[in-house]
């Protein structure tokens, strides 16, 4: 659905089928190496997975109980967890809630063009806040659609660059600058940034210096070769494991309604994706393919229409 949107933040993922034996033998094996610990949430979950699957339970099962389906999701590699305002001090509720007083989301909220809040020359600044907000933008279109419960706690980033001026400006991935590096960086260069790729990614402290070492070897290498640059984290969106569960958080706290900008790529996409599920063309997909059952499809078409409602009514009035 997201590339659907025009949206490239989702790692890849597909649908796929597990014969039951096989897959009672892996939980039952997950269950053992996680025997000691009763209330830790990993061991709750074997156990719930594998009682899950020795009762054919409809909820993960084929019809005719001899498979059991689940999705297989692209691990990204290199990313790190995003805080700034991608992480407003909780997950949940409280963080759709928190989320609607960062700065971030104040921007979005602004009626001015995104021009006078940003700025149109190529600086770390300018670049870093437009991305910021389209990747708000589509996090909350995105997580309004299926009703995410708990993306906040659960965003990752991976850096990129935007190199040259003028014509020649294009924007490449850390991983491109790896391979730059690796092939006409100096020793310490390669040294330098191995370890920082290396480093942990997990909690603020730990970002913070992989990050400040990531763009010292960084910057080290574009002025030691001449090369203008920008910086910005680009959103990964790789949890999202936790929607169409009934409660829509975005939905309630209504993110989407003071939202006065969004990529011209999307908002189209939107609307064909609303004009299809108007027409009643997109149901069969989204339950033959999606595997959404009738609660999980209101539940998507309720989020959809109300977010086209409330852009389109912006549209409009502009």
């Amino acid at each position: 659905m997201s590339r659907a949107l025009g949206i490239d933040s989702v790692p890849v993922s597909v649908l796929r089928t597990m014969e039951k034996s096989v897959h009672q033998e892996v939980a039952d094996r997950g269950r053992s190496y996680t025997k000691g610990n009763s209330k830790d949430l990993i061991a709750q979950n074997w156990a719930t997975l594998s009682k899950l699957i020795s009762s054919g339970s409809k909820s993960i099962m084929t019809d005719d109980g001899k498979y059991s389906i689940g999705g297989l999701a692209e691990n990204p590699r290199g990313e790190q967890k995003y805080y700034e305002d991608f992480y407003p001090g909780a997950g949940g509720l409280d963080g759709v809630k928190n989320f609607k007083n960062t700065a971030l989301y104040k921007k979005l909220s602004l009626k001015k063009p995104v021009a006078q809040i940003v700025g149109t020359s190529v600086t770390t600044a300018n670049f870093s806040a437009l991305r910021q907000m389209k990747d708000a933008v589509d996090m909350i279109v995105l997580d309004t659609l299926f009703g995410q419960q708990d993306r906040f706690g659960n965003v990752h980033s991976i850096h990129t660059f935007m190199i040259g001026k003028d014509k020649d400006l294009k924007k490449v991935t850390l991983k491109d600058v790896e391979d730059m590096i690796s092939e006409n960086g100096t020793d310490e260069e390669k040294k330098t940034l191995g370890s920082a790729m290396d480093m942990p990614s997990d909690w603020k402290p730990q970002v913070t210096a992989r990050t400040k070492m990531i763009l010292k070897v960084v910057t080290s290498y574009f002025n030691r070769t001449n090369v203008p640059f920008a910086h910005a984290q680009e959103i990964v969106m790789k949890d999202n494991d936790c929607g169409l569960k009934g409660s829509n958080v975005f939905l309630s706290v209504d993110l989407i309604k003071n939202v006065n900008h969004v990529s011209e790529k999307t908002f189209t996409q939107l609307m064909k994706l609303h004009e299809k599920s108007a027409s009643g063309e997109l149901d069969s997909y989204l339950t033959e393919t999606l595997y959404m059952n009738s609660d999980e499809l209101g539940q998507f078409k309720k989020g959809l229409n109300h977010i086209v409602s409330h852009l389109s009514a912006k549209c409009s009035s502009n």
